[in-house]
């Protein structure tokens, strides 16, 4: 069957339970989610055994680390890493196409422009090879507080041409909020597309917020695309990556890691990790980072 748009949706449901009903089992929920083509829940806080199953519809399920909200240090530093990550992933995807990013970012932006302004300015001398950033309408937004967190996320936009569609999209020109906590509102809830891709989105919407669903409002996007709808994963066409190991950090890890780390075995390892010599290529980068990788995950299996 061929279809010429992609309906696409993203919400933080904030778990798939609440105190009253289970949100995957409610028919108001499982329409508010099932009309879109494509719709990816985060914070569902459910196993494989319950995920939620729609009829028509193949789930993939990911899983990854929760990003903490405090201002430590470590904190800071480890929502720069969740971003390097996400980094990587687009450097690896973008080969194959276009980036379309969704989700709950825990990024305050406010207004701050993702893009070079007047990058393609006509009295600006500019190299041939050079591809200056497109002349976009400014973005508007309800929230105008910029976080870092935030800031890392803008520097990412700039560095990847990637571009927010939340407040200068038909459908959310003054960039409503998505997320309501007691403490306030905030817009933190974002679909990011590749710049290329910005022409062919006819509407981004942030829906009607409903606290007993979430205290997240949904978002979504139409994606004008002309192409085929196929069911390739029940035929085994959507490969997957295995899940990374996963680790319960705890107040005392930091010192055993710390001993472990220092251990005659784990610096035997990495007398062996320096002394190795591969060819500067992409395949011979990624089996460094692969042996190195395998380092840490030793070093944390023992603490």
């Amino acid at each position: 069957m061929e279809k010429k748009s992609l309906h696409i949706a993203s919400w933080n449901i904030n778990g798939y339970k609440s105190k009253d009903f289970i949100k995957f089992e409610d028919p108001e929920f499982v329409s508010l989610v099932s009309d879109k083509d494509i719709f990816c829940l985060m914070e569902t806080h459910c196993d494989l055994k319950n995920c939620l199953k729609v009829p028509e519809f193949d789930v993939i399920n990911l899983i990854r680390p929760r990003s903490p909200r405090t201002e430590s240090t470590y904190s800071r530093q480890l929502e720069a890493d969740i971003l390097s990550l996400i980094e990587k992933d687009i450097s690896k995807h973008s080969k194959d196409g276009d980036i379309i990013l969704a989700g709950d970012f825990n990024a305050r932006t406010g207004d701050e422009p993702d893009l070079i302004q007047g990058d393609s300015s006509n009295h600006t001398p500019l190299f041939n090879s050079y591809s200056p950033d497109l002349d976009l309408p400014s973005r508007s937004s309800q929230d105008n507080i910029l976080s870092q967190r935030g800031k890392y996320l803008i520097d990412l936009c700039i560095q990847d041409k990637l571009r927010i569609l939340n407040g200068r999209t038909f459908g959310d020109t003054f960039g409503q909020y998505t997320s309501h906590q007691p403490n306030g509102s905030s817009v933190i809830d974002y679909f990011i597309v590749s710049e290329y891709l910005v022409k062919y989105i006819s509407f981004f919407h942030v829906h009607d917020f409903i606290g007993t669903m979430s205290d997240h409002c949904q978002i979504s996007m139409m994606l004008n695309v002309k192409y085929s709808v196929e069911n390739v994963c029940k035929h085994g066409g959507c490969p997957l990556e295995p899940l990374p190991p996963s680790y319960i950090w705890t107040d005392k890890s930091s010192v055993e890691f710390q001993n472990v780390l220092s251990s005659s075995e784990i610096q035997n390892d990495l007398s062996n990790f320096m002394k190795l010599h591969v060819d500067q290529t992409e395949s011979g980068i990624n089996s460094l980072i692969n042996n190195f990788n395998q380092v840490i995950y030793d070093v944390a299996n023992k603490t």
